[in-house]
C-alpha cells in the first residue's frame, strides 16, 4: 500500500516535470522505461538488482 501511494507520488511528480520542458518529458520517458523494462529483465532472470 505504502508502495502504491509512493509510485503515485512519483508519477505525479514525474508529470509535473514533464509538463514544464518537453525536453525533461522526453528524458523522463526513456528513463521511465529504461528502469522498468531493466527491472523487468531482472525479475525475469531472476536477479532484482
Amino acid at each position: 500500500m505504502a508502495t502504491c501511494a509512493y509510485s503515485h507520488a512519483l508519477r505525479i511528480q514525474l508529470k509535473q516535470a514533464m509538463e514544464k520542458n518537453a525536453v525533461n518529458s522526453l528524458t523522463a520517458k526513456t528513463a521511465m522505461m529504461v528502469t522498468s523494462t531493466g527491472f523487468s529483465y531482472g525479475l525475469f532472470k531472476g536477479n532484482p538488482s
